[in-house]
């Protein structure tokens, strides 16, 4: 496995558990999280790069601590897949937009009904 595919699965499996947090950007679909060295990783859906496909592609994006880029990831990768970054993207979405949390109050709000 590589060091690239490594680092998703650990992210979304760190984000599912709550230990890595993320955040929104100014861009729409877009989340933002970083290290504690400094460094910055998004996740972002974007617009599919085939004509007449409707479902988005999706790029992480790692940049250091001088605001550079260093890493791109697409998910057309040899080793990343479109799944591993689409499973990120939505956890980091689920995880911000606190999805869960929404659920489990609206699914006590019912039980009390």
């Amino acid at each position: 496995m590589s060091k690239e595919r490594e680092m998703v699965l650990l992210l979304d499996e760190r984000t599912k558990n709550g230990t890595v947090t993320w955040e929104r950007t100014g861009e729409e679909d877009q989340f933002v999280t970083s290290t504690t060295g400094g460094i910055s990783i998004s996740i972002a859906a974007v617009p599919p790069r085939e004509p007449g496909d409707d479902t988005p592609d999706y790029i992480l994006m790692v940049k250091d601590t001088d605001d550079r880029d260093i890493l791109s990831i697409y998910n057309s990768g040899d080793e990343v897949t479109f799944k591993d970054l689409r499973s990120l993207f939505e956890s980091a979405r689920r995880s911000v937009l606190k999805i869960d949390q929404t659920i489990s109050k609206i699914v006590e709000d019912l039980k009390r009904r």
